[in-house]
């Protein structure tokens, strides 16, 4: 309920609207990320830098129509939801899944571990800034924080 969760937390809250900083949630990944089209499609020129244009202009669709509405959530409760992401286990062009697992702190990145159709896959997540990297999701993403 929400007085379970706001009196335990009062004095942080009272801390964090004072000075913008929580003491009790300040892991960077906290919040929602929104999918970074261009952000993404950087990272796929980097690791594949002799694509021909025809292939870049190829690449930069297939992101942008498989991962477009991608979105990820991660919680206080170490939660993590990843929305809107291709399905694997095909389901035709265009299948979304919803991806669900848990988040936790591995040095200066986190550990993912995510679960969709009975299948356990294994990520990792850094937080830069504004800026989230997931890595094996079959290729490096990049997230967006969301304002």
């Amino acid at each position: 309920s929400l007085k379970d969760t706001f009196i335990p937390n009062l004095k942080d809250l009272q801390a964090f609207l004072t000075n913008g900083v929580s003491q009790k949630f300040d892991e960077k990944i906290l919040g929602r990320w929104e999918f970074d089209l261009n952000g993404s499609f950087l990272l796929m020129r980097k690791a594949k830098p002799n694509l021909s244009p025809a292939d870049m202009r190829k690449w930069k669709a297939f992101l942008a129509s498989s991962y477009g509405k991608a979105s990820l959530v991660a919680t206080t409760e170490g939660q993590v939801y990843l929305k809107n992401m291709p399905s694997a286990a095909g389901g035709g062009a265009g299948a979304l899944q919803k991806l669900e697992g848990q988040w936790k702190t591995e040095g200066d990145n986190y550990a993912l571990t995510m679960t969709a159709d009975g299948r356990t896959q294994e990520m990792t997540a850094h937080v830069q800034g504004d800026r989230l990297t997931l890595s094996g999701a079959g290729m490096d993403l990049v997230f967006d924080q969301e304002d």
